[in-house]
């Protein structure tokens, strides 16, 4: 049962049985005063997701949630050059994703409320190689991948952006990019092309074609659904593939990097509500001895529910993403081009990462 208050008798009850088994009586007060001062202290309680809240139930040093040790180096060069995303990075990406979408979706809610016009959707870009692969993959991420994100930077006022490279079914790599560019189709599959070109990628393709035009991008909008949030976040840090990618995986802006999920400490009203959802069964619980994790659709029921949380989340996400993109909530006319057109031509499309096409299509595109 959920609690309102800043640390429980149980938890102080459970810490003096732990305590007193291994302490004496010197340590034991010790080890209660630093309990107490930690939990009175604690930065948050709740972290809340699009479709789940995880509440952290002991009110304990958060050293107990991410413990360094001797062979925190090792394991990270473990990762780092056997073509792996760790278990941390992985919740990074999924942190980082949620940030950028949740900000971007409040803002666009803010700028309509107060008349104005949404942001242009979020793109994700698909790169890939118009022949065989002669490069190794830390050349083609180097020279070609860089350039690419150089151009993305040029032409992108505060440019933002997550890529993540894995192997095609013919061993080729490609890079999934998500960014805030505002730029047409065409524009970035002529400058994928010219980077190609220039690293002789396209040699093979214009004896064939007599043209330069290949088909090597694909830029879709982003749809942030319900539902899409969180498998697009889990498909670009997956560790499958048709082999292992050489040296780094993945990698975003700063901007990105430097966003972070809204969290908040006890509050009552949604520690109720938490408690009502519980006793109905109207959600999914997995309770562990120190956080539990409440599955349900949670923006929408904060918003009825809840609305002074979920009115103060909103404004933490869009003054975060003001910060970090320097994106204005405040509404703009129609007519800023800026800020309200969407870029994208009649080629592109929203995704539906729900359709099996779709998915074999980012692995094994169409050969040219």
């Amino acid at each position: 049962m959920f609690k309102c208050l800043k640390i429980t008798y149980i938890e102080v009850f459970w810490r003096l049985v732990q305590a007193t088994s291994q302490s004496s009586g010197l340590v034991l007060a010790r080890q209660i005063k630093n309990m107490l001062v930690t939990a009175s202290n604690r930065a948050s309680n709740f972290k809340i997701y699009r479709n789940k809240i995880v509440q952290f139930s002991f009110c304990t040093d958060p050293k107990i949630f991410d413990k360094k040790d001797s062979n925190s180096m090792s394991n990270l060069k473990k990762n780092k050059y056997k073509g792996r995303i760790s278990a941390s990075a992985k919740r990074n990406i999924f942190n980082m994703l949620t940030s950028l979408f949740a900000g971007h979706m409040f803002t666009n809610e803010y700028r309509v409320c107060e008349g104005g016009c949404e942001l242009p959707d979020l793109q994700l870009h698909t790169l890939t190689l118009s022949q065989s692969q002669f490069t190794t993959d830390l050349v083609v991420k180097k020279t070609m991948l860089q350039s690419y994100l150089q151009y993305l930077r040029d032409n992108t006022e505060n440019c933002a952006y997550y890529w993540f490279a894995e192997p095609q079914k013919n061993q080729n790599i490609h890079f999934h990019i998500v960014t805030n560019a505002n730029l047409l189709y065409k524009q970035l599959q002529d400058a994928w092309n010219r980077i190609q070109l220039k690293h002789k990628y396209l040699e093979k393709y214009r004896k064939k074609h007599g043209h330069n035009n290949a088909p090597s991008t694909r830029i879709d909008a982003i749809n942030l659904n319900d539902s899409l949030i969180d498998y697009l976040a889990k498909y670009l840090s997956k560790n499958e593939g048709y082999r292992k990618i050489k040296g780094r995986l993945w990698n975003a802006s700063e901007n990105i990097k430097q966003m972070s999920v809204y969290q908040t400490d006890e509050y009552c009203e949604l520690v109720s509500y938490l408690n009502d959802l519980r006793k109905d069964e109207y959600a999914d619980f997995y309770d562990t001895d120190y956080f539990s994790v409440i599955k349900f659709d949670v923006y929408n029921s904060l918003r009825t529910s809840v609305p002074d949380l979920y009115s103060d989340m909103a404004s933490y996400y869009v003054q975060q993403y003001e910060y970090f993109l320097n994106v204005p909530p405040n509404p703009v006319t129609e007519s800023d081009d800026r800020l309200c057109q969407s870029p994208l031509p009649s080629q592109s499309q929203n995704i539906d990462l729900f359709d099996n096409e779709y998915i074999r299509s980012l692995s094994n595109p169409d050969p040219s």
